[in-house]
């Protein structure tokens, strides 16, 4: 197998992340480079319209059969399949060749402590506040409900 510099990123953010996704053009190596690396991993491939159908249709219904560790491949979508593979304790490795469903799933699956939020909440708004006080003659209100 050829050489990757990305193996031993991969390697390290899949024993950090839940989600770890490799994108590329068709044909790369992305799937050779992923089976490689984590060999305990189920495989399984999407690119069959039957399974992507099934997948589609009953997400959980079609996680329930599958063991372990999966990687699904090559196309994550919505990400709907990453989520119920971490609610039902995997860790999964999304990969697709369209950097959309990447930003998508991401952002729905990176955990962010409430406190962080709260304080970039308070600091948008003493943002606007001082941006625009002098040209609005109102008072911005900042209830925050924990």
């Amino acid at each position: 197998m050829i050489t990757r510099h990305l193996a031993p990123v991969l390697t390290r953010e899949a024993t950090r992340m839940p989600i770890v996704t490799l994108i590329g053009p068709r044909q790369s190596g992305k799937t050779t480079l992923v089976r490689h690396l984590f060999p305990d991993h189920t495989y399984v491939s999407l690119e069959r319209p039957d399974r992507r159908n099934a997948a589609n249709d009953d997400p959980l219904g079609f996680l329930t059969g599958l063991e372990g560790k999966v990687i699904l491949d090559p196309m994550m979508g919505g990400g709907t399949i990453l989520h119920e593979a971490i609610r039902l304790g995997a860790n999964v490795i999304g990969v697709d060749i369209d950097p959309i469903p990447v930003v998508q799933a991401k952002a729905t699956l990176t955990v962010i402590p409430l406190s962080h939020k709260k304080n970039a909440f308070e600091r948008f708004f003493d943002f606007l506040r001082n941006s625009y006080r002098d040209h609005f003659a109102f008072t911005f209100y900042i209830k925050i409900i924990a």
